[in-house]
């Protein structure tokens, strides 16, 4: 009966600490997130390279993906993009799909470079 008690007073602790965050610290740290792993600069501990590493692999996948996906069309000699849904929208697919491929492909270089050469942390 006890433990059953703590377990709800430590729940309902965990759950107002997770309600006294507010959205825009919420926001300040996941863009502080990013930045370290893209920007680099901070020393890391090995679970941290192997950490940064993987997010760099999955940020990798998107742009290999969107590539091999091209590469596979044209070789079917397939169109890649429906001419039919008229110019604007195939101009704004020929902008944008390499600017994702471009800048989701940075940040992936970056943090796995991050990884590889960022100073360790003793």
């Amino acid at each position: 009966m006890l433990s059953r008690q703590k377990h709800r007073e430590r729940q309902r602790d965990w759950q107002q600490r997770q309600d006294a965050i507010a959205p825009m610290d919420i926001a300040r740290n996941e863009a502080n997130f990013l930045g370290v792993l893209i920007k680099g600069g901070q020393s890391l501990t090995t679970v941290q390279r192997i950490g940064t590493a993987l997010v760099g692999i999955l940020f990798l996948g998107l742009p290999l993906t969107m590539i091999a996906v091209f590469i596979a069309a044209a070789m079917k000699h397939e169109p890649i993009f429906d001419y039919n849904d008229g110019p604007l929208i195939v101009m704004l697919e020929v902008i944008t799909i390499p600017l994702v491929i471009l800048g989701v492909g940075y940040a992936a270089v970056r943090m796995l470079w991050n990884a590889f050469t960022a100073p360790r942390l003793r």
